[in-house]
This record gives C-alpha cells, sequence and structure tokens, in this order.
C-alpha cells in the first residue's frame, strides 16, 4: 500500500513540474542556517592575502560543491512520505549530483546569490542583493527505475514576485538549460538594490516648484520614520531614502543625497548621523555572553546595514556627477580619512569579503567611486594598500559573486597606471 500511494505521489509531481509558480508550503519554515554575516567586526584590522597565490575560482567552486553534496547518487536523501514539494522544482535526468550542484553554484554567482551550505540533507540557504531568502534541495527521485534527481526551490523569506525570477533561472541552471545571465544578471548600477521598490514610486517629471517641495517632504518623511522607536519604521525610512538617493530613479537625488552626506544646514543631521552609525557602529552580535545575543535584532541590523552601504554608494554617486568638487572637500575630513573612519570601514568590508559578500560589494561601489573623485584621494587609497584587497575581493567575487568581481574589476582599472 506504502509502494503503491509513493508511486502516484511521484507521478503528481511529474504533472506539477512545469508549473513554477510561487507556493507558500504549509509546513513551517526550517531553521535559517546562521549567517555568514555574524563575523566580529574589527577596527582597523584588514585581512591582506595576495589573491595570485590563491587557487583558480574554479576549484574553489568545486570545492564549495563538494562541501554542499557529501557522496554520490545514493547518499541523496529521499523524498519523505507526505512531504509537500514546492511547486517550483524541477526533475532532472542525471544521476550524478555533483554535476547538478556544480550548475547551481555557478548560476548563484552568475546572479550574485550567497548560499550557507548543508552537506547533511542536500540543501543550502541562498540570500539575494535585495535580501530574498530560500532554500535549494535534492532528492533522490526512483520512477520506473530510473535514477532521477529533483531539485526543489523553496521560499523563506522576501517578495514572492522576486523570488519566482530566481527560481526558474535556478531550476532551469540545474537541468542544463542555456541560460543568458547578460539578461537575468543584475545591473552594475546603484539601481541593481533597488528592484524591489515598484518603479511606480519613482518621481516623474515635475517643475521646479513641486519638485522643491518634494524633495523637502521626502526628506522629512524619512527622518520622521528614523527617529521612531520602531524597527520597521527604521527599515521603511532606510528603503526610502535608498530610491530617493538613487539618480537613475529619483529627480530628488541630489539633495537627498547632500543630506545623507553633509547633514542638514540648520539643526541637527539626523539622517546623516543614522546612516553613519549604522555604517560604523559596533554589531549587536559583539556580545561576551551568547544568550544576550537576540538574532532577530542581529538579522535586521545586518540588512540595514547593508541599505545603509547601499545609500552611501547611491549619495556618492549622485554627489560626483553633480558636484564633485563637494565630494572631494568632504572625503578629506576627518570623519571619512581619520582613524576607524568611513574609508576604512570600506577597506575592512573589502577584506572580509569572503563572509559579508554583499557588504562588500556595496563597499567596492563607494571605494570605486572614490577612486574617481580625484588624484589626491586616489593616492591616500593607494598608501592604504586598497589594491591588495580589491584583488582579494575580486578573487573572491569570481567564485561567489559576480557583481563584487565587476566592481573590483572596474576599480583595478583606475589604479592599474599608478
Amino acid at each position: 500500500m506504502n509502494q503503491e500511494f509513493t508511486s502516484m505521489f511521484h507521478h503528481s509531481i511529474s504533472l506539477r513540474n512545469s508549473n513554477m509558480i510561487d507556493h507558500e508550503s504549509p509546513r513551517a519554515s526550517l531553521p535559517i542556517p546562521s549567517s555568514p554575516f555574524l563575523v566580529p567586526f574589527e577596527d582597523n584590522h584588514f585581512n591582506i592575502i595576495n589573491a595570485s597565490s590563491l587557487a583558480d575560482p574554479l576549484d574553489q567552486q568545486s570545492s564549495t560543491c563538494s562541501s554542499w553534496i557529501n557522496g554520490d547518487y545514493e547518499c541523496l536523501p529521499e523524498i519523505p512520505l507526505l512531504y509537500p514539494i514546492e511547486r517550483t522544482n524541477t526533475i532532472v535526468q542525471c544521476s550524478n549530483p555533483h554535476q547538478i550542484a556544480d550548475r547551481i553554484i555557478r548560476s548563484l554567482q552568475k546572479l550574485s546569490i550567497t548560499a550557507n551550505f548543508n552537506a547533511s540533507d542536500a540543501s543550502l540557504c541562498a540570500e539575494t542583493l535585495d535580501h530574498t531568502e530560500f532554500y535549494v534541495r535534492m532528492y533522490k527521485y526512483n520512477d520506473n527505475s530510473s535514477r532521477e534527481i529533483l531539485v526543489e526551490v523553496q521560499r523563506s523569506k522576501g517578495e514572492s514576485f522576486n523570488y519566482v525570477k530566481y527560481a526558474r533561472v535556478i531550476l532551469a541552471s540545474a537541468r542544463g538549460d542555456k541560460v543568458d545571465f547578460d539578461m537575468e544578471t543584475r545591473k552594475r548600477s546603484s539601481s541593481a538594490s533597488l528592484s524591489y521598490i515598484p518603479a511606480s514610486i519613482s518621481y516623474h517629471h515635475q517643475d521646479s516648484d513641486t519638485c522643491s517641495e518634494t524633495e523637502v517632504s521626502s526628506v522629512e518623511h524619512v527622518k520622521d520614520l528614523i527617529q521612531k522607536d520602531r524597527v520597521d519604521a527604521h527599515q521603511l525610512g532606510m528603503n526610502s531614502l535608498l530610491l530617493l538617493t538613487d539618480c537613475e530613479r529619483s529627480l530628488v537625488s541630489e539633495s537627498a543625497s547632500q543630506v545623507v552626506l553633509q547633514g542638514n544646514e540648520n539643526g541637527p543631521s539626523v539622517i546623516k548621523d543614522f546612516v553613519y552609525n549604522l555604517i560604523s557602529g559596533p554589531p549587536l552580535n559583539n556580545t561576551s555572553s551568547p544568550c544576550e545575543v537576540d538574532l532577530f535584532a542581529i538579522r535586521e541590523q545586518e540588512i540595514m546595514r547593508n541599505t545603509a552601504l547601499a545609500v552611501l554608494g547611491n549619495s556618492l554617486q549622485s554627489v560626483l556627477e553633480s558636484h564633485p568638487s563637494n565630494l572631494k572637500q568632504l572625503i578629506l575630513t576627518n570623519e571619512w580619512r581619520g582613524d576607524s573612519g568611513i574609508v576604512d570601514v570600506l577597506l575592512s568590508e573589502l577584506s572580509n569579503a569572503e563572509y559579508r559578500l554583499h557588504d562588500a560589494y556595496q563597499a567596492a561601489r563607494c571605494i570605486h567611486i572614490l577612486l574617481e573623485t580625484s588624484s589626491e584621494i586616489k593616492q591616500e587609497l593607494l598608501n592604504r594598500n586598497v589594491a591588495a584587497m580589491l584583488k582579494y575581493a575580486h578573487f573572491i567575487g569570481m567564485s561567489k559573486h559576480s557583481l563584487l568581481a565587476a566592481e573590483c574589476k572596474d576599480a583595478l582599472d583606475l589604479i592599474a597606471d599608478v
């Protein structure tokens, strides 16, 4: 009886295989593996590695594949009885799990998606640049004596629209289908961090008076949100600021960026202080007692800190295009150049790229803009060994994060002739 039911269940999966739409599972969400971002942040400590002495990135991908899949086909878990498989799944006519794992890992790198691996149950937990989280699992699928593998993708957190786009690409890669990653991969520009914000809320063309009123009201709205004592209000304020400072999607990016970088001319600089404290402040996980750690608070701080780095990159880009002289004067201040200043924080993120890939990408964006600002700032960054850090981050990005690799390559090209 059990064999007959299992056969019927497997048949129902194959009928649902082509329907790759988001579907919330009734089962409880599995615990998310410990985040790779929970690494103590040490000021003025740069993990400098000679990239030329490291192994080839493709070899590192093979090593990652081995750490995800422990053994051959027979070591894969079987589909449990009455297990509700997600509709975002596919059946691969291949009995080599390492080959499928290699395809998936390469697709994650192309899409700049980070992942934690669990070899015990042939699964991984992935996080995208917009903080959509999902699981990828592999199971043995025996149907009519054929050795096939079922690949399942399950959303854990984030918007379903973005999740479906990622799931379709990953499942197509698992099958070995040809995927045009140039179309699927996000753009290098600041808008890469804003895909989850509807384009309808971007500011359309307005007259000068209306635009001026919008500038004031928008910034004041962000200020009100971040002054509240609720985490959700802070998140909404930072997401709004992320959009306002994007010069490709907002007509008020110039004024919003000036507020982020220089503060208010009259009154306290609430937004600037909030963003700078998120970037350079101590992490919540830096505590002596594990019992005192609030994992939810730590995770929310990680997300907001990454958003703050993206806001900083957007603001630097906007001011560089509108008032480059103001940007040069700003970066030469002690707040940026001093000990434990913003420059030190950005360089530290590059040196820890292996552990905080998304943060390293946003830091690389900022460093790239700083190198374009002036020859004086470029020389100072070179004196701080920025070339070695960019080479190391580029090496990590080549195997794990394509956007990080591209950003570091562009930055290295700027200092190639120095």
